[in-house]
């Protein structure tokens, strides 16, 4: 409590506590005591939405860029469209034997590259360069697969987050087919004949 000097002592009991409040109000101001703050840790950030959106955005536009640029490279490339009919005899129809012209040219040309026939592409790269659609290639696809003219191995492409098939031509069983063929031809030249029709 503050203390007055004995000639401006208060006379009476008011004059004190008037003099008291006033000694308080010249007195400088406490500290505050309130609990010091500690500053924590930001909480782990939520995955970055945005940040995922981006990234899915980004793979989305290289895949349509390069969905184009192969689309435009197929369109170039008149082979895959004009299938030789031998291909069509062997396959027994005109999308069956468009894969199959395209899995013996690239095996072949991956044959002399690597010494394997084996062809890795992913699924869009086979149907773009197939000419197909994409039913229509997984069915033809499978009709080559039962007749044993192409082998095939799936799996998933971890960078690329796609699905990846490997198909290698057999050759053996292309060539027994191509003697198939020969022989249908054959007989058919004889019937002809015996028909008495020119060949």
């Amino acid at each position: 409590m503050a203390t007055l000097p004995v000639e401006n002592a208060p006379r009476t009991l008011a004059e004190a506590s008037s003099t008291t409040a006033v000694s308080a109000e010249r007195a400088p101001a406490m500290p505050s005591t309130s609990p010091v703050r500690v500053r924590r840790s930001p909480r782990p950030a939520a995955t970055d939405e945005l940040a995922i959106a981006r990234r899915r955005k980004a793979h989305e536009r290289s895949t349509v860029a390069r969905y184009v640029d192969e689309r435009l490279d197929a369109m170039e490339c008149e082979e895959i469209y004009s299938v030789p009919v031998l291909y069509v005899a062997v396959a027994g129809s005109l999308a069956p034997a468009h894969l199959l012209f395209l899995v013996a040219k690239w095996s072949e040309r991956t044959y002399a590259d690597t010494g394997s026939g084996w062809v890795r592409q992913p699924v869009q790269t086979w149907v773009n360069f197939s000419g197909l659609a994409e039913n229509d290639w997984m069915a033809a696809r499978e009709t080559l697969r039962e007749r044993g003219l192409i082998e095939e191995r799936r799996g998933f492409d971890l960078v690329e987050h796609e699905i990846v098939t490997e198909i290698a031509f057999v050759p053996s069983v292309f060539a027994a087919e191509v003697a198939r063929v020969r022989d249908e031809l054959r007989n058919d030249a004889w019937q002809r004949l015996r028909d008495g029709q020119g060949l």
